[in-house]
């Protein structure tokens, strides 16, 4: 029986790191969706800032 018990508690030990691992594992993954969204909202704010300046430059020159 001690035998037995040494096993579960090194088995309940193992299980235990593992999921530690996997947690550290799924919070890597939101900080990369995280930053990944974050990089395209600047590319659209990018975006919407140089299209903006090309409408200007537009109505500018089409009024002129």
């Amino acid at each position: 029986m001690i035998h037995l018990k040494i096993n579960y508690e090194a088995s309940l030990a193992i299980l235990e790191r593992r999921r530690g691992e996997l947690l550290s594992i799924v919070a890597v993954a939101a900080a990369a969706a995280v930053a990944a969204a974050a990089v395209a909202v600047a590319e659209s704010v990018a975006v919407a800032a140089a299209l903006a300046v090309a409408v200007e430059v537009a109505v500018s020159v089409a009024y002129q």
